[in-house]
C-alpha cells in the first residue's frame, strides 16, 4: 500500500524529500530562512509561511482580522530574527471568500501593515485570490552580514542554552478573551528582532531558532541540526502565570508544546558570556553536552512521557488539539 504524508510527519518529509533538492549552502539547510549571498559581505534571508487554516486564536473564537493579519506577518519576521537578520520587506498572498466584508478585508491588511511597521520593514505587495476559506501566506526578506548569520547547526559542547523571554503571554490572552462577554481582543506576538541582531554581536551565539513551535521542538531540532546533546531543564523556561480554572500541569504542557503563541528565541552561547546574557534578560535553561544524544529533558515533578510538540502530518497533533480543548473548558 502506498505511503501517505502522515506516515512521515513534516520534519521527515522535509529531510527525506525536500532538502536533497535544495540549492542552499549545506550549513543552512533546515534553518528558519533560506540564505542567498548577494555580495562578498552580505546575504539575503528569505522565508515564507503559510498561515494555518485555523490559527489557535480562531480555535478559541477570539481575535480580529487585524490580529490574524498581524500574526501571519510576525510569523515570518520571527524567522528573520532567528537568523540574526534585519527585516526589510514583506509580500503577502491573501486568500479570502467572496462574502468577506470590505471592513474585514481592510482590517486584515491593516494587521499586515502594522506588523511590518513594528519591525521597520516595508509592505511591498503580494497577491489576492478568491478562496472558500481565509488563508494568508507571507514572505519576508531580511539582510544579514554573511559572517554574522545564526543557524541551527552551530551549537558547541559546553555552550549554555537560553530562551529570550517568558512564554505564554499571547496564549493567556486568548484564554482570557474567550471567557470575556465584552471583548475578544488579544495580544499580538512580537518577533525578537533587536535581540536576534544582538545575539551574534554581543553574546557570540553559536546557534539559534525561532521558538514558535515551542521549546520542546526547538530543543530537539537544534540538537539534531548541531549533532549535539541538549540537556534542558523545563522548569527553568519562564512560563506566564496559569489562567484561573486551568490545571497548572495542563497549562505547562500546552505552553511547552506551542511556545505560548509567542515568538521567543532559543539559542546557545559560550559560558563566558553568561553575565552579559543575564543583563540582556535571557533565561538559561540548559547546556550543550557531549556526544549527539538528542534533546534530554528534566523537571522536578510531572510526567515526561506526555511532552508533545506540534508537527504537521503527525499524530502528535491529536494530543495538541486535546490539550487546547482542555483550555477551552
Amino acid at each position: 500500500m502506498p505511503k501517505v504524508l502522515s506516515d512521515f510527519g513534516e520534519r521527515k518529509l522535509i529531510g527525506r524529500f525536500i532538502e536533497p533538492l535544495l540549492d542552499n549552502p549545506p550549513e543552512y539547510l533546515g534553518d528558519d530562512a533560506a540564505v542567498i549571498p548577494i555580495s562578498d559581505h552580505e546575504s539575503l534571508l528569505v522565508t515564507i509561511d503559510a498561515g494555518p487554516s485555523k490559527p489557535i486564536m480562531q480555535m478559541f473564537d477570539v481575535g480580529s482580522p487585524f490580529n490574524y493579519g498581524h500574526l501571519a506577518s510576525a510569523m515570518s519576521f520571527s524567522d528573520i530574527a532567528a537568523m540574526g537578520g534585519k527585516p526589510v520587506a514583506l509580500v503577502a498572498a491573501c486568500m479570502f471568500p467572496r462574502g468577506l466584508s470590505v471592513i474585514q478585508f481592510r482590517d486584515f491588511l491593516r494587521g499586515i501593515k502594522s506588523a511590518c511597521a513594528d519591525v521597520g520593514a516595508k509592505y511591498v505587495g503580494g497577491d489576492t485570490k478568491e478562496s472558500a476559506s481565509i488563508r494568508i501566506v507571507t514572505c519576508a526578506l531580511g539582510l544579514v552580514p554573511s559572517k554574522r548569520i545564526l543557524s541551527r547547526s552551530g551549537a558547541k559542547h559546553g555552550d549554555l542554552v537560553a530562551v529570550s523571554g517568558m512564554i505564554g503571554r499571547c496564549l493567556k490572552s486568548y484564554v482570557s478573551a474567550s471567557r470575556s462577554r465584552t471583548s475578544k481582543r488579544v495580544d499580538n506576538a512580537r518577533p525578537r528582532i533587536d535581540l536576534g541582531l544582538a545575539l551574534k554581536y554581543e553574546l557570540h551565539a553559536n546557534a539559534c531558532m525561532d521558538m514558535s513551535d515551542g521549546p520542546i521542538n526547538s530543543s530537539r531540532e537544534l540538537s539534531k541540526r548541531s549533532n549535539a546533546t541538549f540537556e534542558i531543564d523545563l522548569d527553568a523556561i519562564p512560563v506566564v502565570s496559569v489562567p484561573n480554572g486551568i490545571l497548572p500541569e495542563t497549562w505547562r504542557l500546552i505552553v511547552w508544546a506551542t511556545g505560548g503563541c509567542d515568538f521567543e528565541l532559543m539559542f546557545t552561547f559560550p559560558k563566558n558570556m553568561l553575565k552579559k546574557a543575564l543583563r540582556m534578560g535571557c533565561h538559561i535553561c540548559g547546556e550543550v553536552g557531549a556526544g549527539s544524544r538528542g534533546a534530554r529533558f528534566t523537571r522536578k515533578e510531572g510526567d515526561l512521557t506526555k511532552l508533545a510538540d506540534w508537527e504537521h502530518y503527525n499524530r502528535t497533533g491529536d494530543l495538541f488539539i486535546k490539550l487546547i480543548n482542555e483550555l477551552k473548558k
